[in-house]
Order: C-alpha cells, then sequence, then structure tokens
C-alpha cells in the first residue's frame, strides 16, 4: 500500500527547507499520534522539460520540415526524431504489441522514412517529449541539432547564438 502524503513542500534554497521545517512543526505539533509511525522522506527530483524547450524544439521541427523536402512537415520530424532518439529499452515495451509491422514502421522511422502509420505505433518504442526532464530534452535538442547538421546541411540556431533572432523572427509564424 503506498502511503498518504499528507504534506508536501517545493525546496530551491536552504530558506524554502528552514520554512518548511517551522511550517510541518506548527502544522503537526498538535497532531501528531504516538500510536502512529511517521516517515520523513526527502527526495530530489527534476524539472520536467521547459515551456521555452518545447517552443524551441518546435521551432526546429518547423525550420527542418521547411528546408528538407525529405519531411512533409513538422509532424513527421516529430514522429521521426522520436523514433531515432527516443527509444525506449527492450524491457520497456510490452511483449504483445511486437508485431511484425509495428517493428518494420519503427525501423524505416529510425532511417527517416515516414509511415502514415508511424503516429499508431510510435508509443509503444519511444518516450514522449512531454515525459523527458529539462537535461533529457536539451539533449534531444542537440541530437537533433547534430543530425540536422550532419545529414540534411542544415544549422539550427540555439537562442544564445548571434543568429538567433533572424532564425526566430524568420520561423516562428510558418508552424
Amino acid at each position: 500500500m503506498k502511503p498518504e502524503i499528507i504534506f508536501e513542500w517545493n525546496i530551491r534554497t536552504f530558506k524554502d527547507f528552514t520554512t518548511a521545517l517551522r511550517v510541518i512543526y506548527d502544522k503537526f505539533k498538535e497532531q501528531i499520534n504516538p500510536e502512529l509511525y511517521y516517515q520523513l522522506v526527502l527526495t530530489r527530483t527534476q524539472k520536467k522539460r521547459t515551456i521555452s524547450q518545447n517552443s524551441l524544439y518546435w521551432l526546429f521541427n518547423t525550420f527542418i520540415a521547411n528546408n528538407h523536402s525529405q519531411f512533409a512537415n513538422e509532424n513527421e520530424c516529430h514522429y521521426i526524431f522520436r523514433a531515432m532518439f527516443l527509444k525506449k529499452a527492450e524491457n520497456e515495451i510490452p511483449i504483445e504489441l511486437l508485431t511484425a509491422s509495428a517493428m518494420q514502421i519503427f525501423t524505416n522511422a529510425n532511417v527517416c522514412m515516414y509511415s502514415p502509420q508511424l503516429p499508431l505505433v510510435i508509443d509503444i518504442f519511444s518516450r514522449k517529449t512531454s515525459q523527458l526532464k529539462t537535461k533529457m530534452f536539451s539533449d534531444y535538442l542537440n541530437e537533433i541539432a547534430q543530425f540536422a547538421a550532419d545529414n540534411l546541411d542544415l544549422r539550427l540556431v540555439f537562442p544564445d547564438e548571434p543568429d538567433w533572432q533572424d532564425f526566430y523572427n524568420e520561423y516562428k509564424n510558418k508552424r
């Protein structure tokens, strides 16, 4: 049985930590039942991808789709890049979903061959971008940029680069 969470506090600084301890003490000093057991757990968490990372991702997909004939639109880029760079481990894939046709569709996507059935099988074989933490999403964006440079002869521009504003202005409304 999963324990009931009776208090949760997000901590980013030492001040947050001391405030949380004070709140716990004030809130629970009268409520602690000596007949019950309690456990105080401090867990390190990671933030999910940010909105700005997600916006950059779709800007990259739009740029690639607009500048390379291999991709019809940004959604094709999205599915193919998920297939290429966000593969699940074999033990994460339900065995009953490993049909020959699903595997072939996914295998084709790994070599940049889009199939209309790819959206139907992508979740079987790859992680969703919404599940990525900020660091993993950053790595994913870098893999896409490297792939675009090496295989598509396209240079993706990141926000900290001098050409960023021109790149952003040109592609922000083309989606």
